[in-house]
């Protein structure tokens, strides 16, 4: 990766300098990397094994880990010296607003999320889709609460399975286009940029959306084109995906709305693609986030999980704060 890449040649650097405005988005472990490349292990370890032996707890498979007791005030005792935060309390930003709108899945489509999320498998259009652990039930169940699902790869004369550019979908409902288009008519023209997820919810957006913008159709050179318009305001509606258009893209002037028709687990790609409209620079005095979420579904999990990751980031600047405290006291 790339993480393994630059750790070769950090010692030809003099000076080292870290920028981020989220440098534990999904818990704590994402710290490792990030203080290696500053101190070359000297707060947190030379080797991500040895941090996560001191700091943290696996479970019985080695897949997932919890903090020990006390870990997190010693990781924030240790990387302190590292960091350096400039908060939004620094800056002219407007305040940012929630709404969470919320829809009912038809009952057949939600005969088809219990069988997934009980049994891991289920029959949609005479083709059957399994799941083959928890993580891909989860996928798939957050694929039904959005409005469609990936049917099993069919099996070629040759015995090999369909490569997954072949990948079929079936849609099972438009629940959330409807909300959204809902709320693009409250809006009355005002700029709302909507984030998607997977192919299928491409094909049911573009159906739904015929005077949308899809930033996917554009290559990069385009793209820039494509932003200049939409900072003067000339695109009323854009689509896009979070890891293509969340990070490096100042597309505040004329914006001051962010739809996710798809939840995302991911917080790092969540407060980027947001970011991408709040901002410096955004002259209204509020942006507005809207989450399109399907009730009884693992949209309310995602919801929840993205709020706890805030809260333990939310954690993460202010022990830094803390200890910055103590230590200048002494």
């Amino acid at each position: 990766g790339r993480f393994e890449a630059i750790k070769h040649v950090l010692h030809t650097f003099g000076r080292r300098w870290g920028l981020t405005g989220s440098p534990a988005a999904n818990g704590l472990m994402d710290l490792f990397g990030q203080c290696y490349i500053l101190d070359l292990g000297n707060a947190l370890g030379a080797y991500i094994t040895h941090y996560r032996d001191t700091y943290f707890v696996a479970d019985k498979y080695g897949h997932s880990f919890t903090l020990m007791p006390g870990a997190e005030e010693r990781i924030y005792e240790a990387i302190e010296p590292l960091m350096l935060r400039m908060g939004n309390e620094l800056l002219d930003m407007p305040r940012l607003v929630e709404n969470n709108i919320w829809i009912d899945l038809p009952e057949d489509v939600m005969e088809i999320y219990s069988q997934l999320e009980k049994d891991f498998i289920t029959s949609v259009d005479s083709r059957i889709v399994t799941a083959v652990n928890a993580a891909s039930a989860s996928s798939k169940i957050r694929q039904v609460a959005n409005g469609g699902i990936y049917l099993d790869p069919k099996v070629l004369p040759s015995g090999l399975q369909a490569p997954k550019s072949e990948r079929e979908w079936s849609n099972l409902h438009s629940k959330k286009c409807e909300a959204l288009r809902d709320l693009v008519d409250e809006l009355q023209g005002s700029p709302l940029l909507v984030a998607y997820d997977f192919e299928h919810d491409l094909d049911r957006l573009r159906g739904a959306f015929k005077e949308g913008v899809f930033a996917c159709d554009y290559n990069m050179k385009q793209f820039d084109k494509l932003v200049a318009k939409w900072n003067q305001g000339d695109i009323p509606l854009l689509f896009g995906h979070p890891q293509s258009i969340g990070h490096g893209n100042n597309m505040q002037g004329a914006c001051h709305h962010v739809a996710w028709h798809s939840m995302t687990w991911n917080r790092e790609l969540y407060d980027q693609f947001i970011a991408r409209v709040w901002r410096q620079g955004n002259a209204s005095d509020r942006v507005f986030v809207h989450h399109i979420m399907a009730k009884g579904t693992i949209d309310e999990a995602v919801y929840g999980a993205l709020q706890f990751k805030h809260s333990t980031e939310q954690a993460l600047f202010e022990g830094i704060k803390r200890y910055a405290a103590e230590r200048r006291s002494k």
